[in-house]
């Protein structure tokens, strides 16, 4: 007796299988693991050398065979069901933050529409946030980096509220664009710095110096009491809001707020720690709050005076 064995790994995908066939057209693909002893058992058989004892082998590694492939047909019936799970709740997750923001709308009087407009650039955590730091807070100074729908809501309650907004977007085509396609009431917003980043930077003595410290030197006095930072604006290609960092204390009113969104990146989290690390430098008591969905995370951060009443609030 003898058969011609034809056998080899292969990949497939991300797994590594052997297969192998045989004459009278039987072929099949198993794990790497059970590669060496099928080969030995079918070489075995093929040569005619298969006795009493490997028979009973081969029944009881049957066995561990099929107790094996039962147990993987489970694993993957118990991970459809984990992802199952993991995507009702992302679901359930979106319909609590369209309730949440919701019930923000509703506080948000300085709205007239009592209508929101969603941006997927920005998180609906921080969209909630800003609606509601702007209903409970009555802000004199707000700074706003990147031109979005955060700049139409914030615009809004400033021309209500008769507070001050300066935004600043370095992207130029962005700013336009927007501007003629929103109502803006602008006599209390501010847009600055919306020229081409190349015009806005300038080499002194060998250093770079990044728009925003040039507007800074124009406006020395300026303090605000609430910051936003988006990502939008490194997205936009223009400065990152990380510029303020050598400011920020100065810019700082004695009671603030900080929103930063997209606050689970690896970049805004490094900002996030350095504003943390500048604030304890100067002694400056603050508190933050992580608020969360499936898609995107916004950072609260908030003066030792107003922070009970964003726990409360928020």
């Amino acid at each position: 007796m003898g058969m011609e064995l034809t056998y080899g790994l292969s990949q497939k995908e991300n797994v590594l299988l052997w297969g192998y066939d045989a004459k009278g057209g039987y072929c099949s693909q198993e794990p790497r693991e059970l590669f060496p002893y099928i080969v030995f058992i079918a070489q075995k058989f093929a040569d005619g050398r298969l006795s009493l004892e490997d028979v009973h082998h081969v029944d009881a590694f049957n066995y561990i065979w099929h107790m094996m492939y039962e147990q993987n047909a489970k694993t993957k019936e118990i991970r459809k069901q984990l992802d199952n799970q993991r995507e009702q709740t992302k679901i359930e997750q979106r319909k609590a933050w369209d309730k949440f923001l919701v019930l923000a709308l509703d506080g948000a009087r300085f709205l007239p529409e009592q209508r929101l407009d969603i941006d997927d650039k920005i998180g609906k955590p921080f969209l909630y946030a800003l609606l509601r730091v702007l209903s409970v807070f009555r802000l004199r100074q707000i700074l706003e980096f990147g031109f979005d729908v955060a700049t139409k809501i914030t615009s809004q309650y400033a021309e209500h509220e008769g507070a001050q907004h300066h935004v600043y977007d370095w992207n130029r085509n962005r700013v336009m664009d927007m501007l003629k396609s929103w109502a803006l009431p602008l006599h209390h917003t501010v847009i600055r710095g919306s020229e081409p980043v190349e015009v806005k930077r300038q080499e002194q003595d060998g250093i770079v110096y990044p728009a925003f410290a040039q507007e800074r030197q124009r406006h020395p006095e300026e303090q605000y009491d609430c910051i936003l930072l988006k990502r939008s604006i490194v997205r936009g290609g223009g400065t990152p809001s990380m510029d303020i960092m050598p400011y920020l204390p100065e810019l700082l009113a004695e009671d603030f707020v900080i929103l930063v969104d997209c606050a689970e990146e690896p970049c805004e989290r490094m900002m996030i720690e350095d504003i943390g690390k500048i604030l304890d430098v100067h002694g400056i008591a603050h508190q933050m709050f992580q608020l969360s969905d499936d898609v995107q995370d916004a950072c609260v951060i908030v003066s030792g005076g107003w922070a009970e009443i964003v726990k409360e609030k928020l």
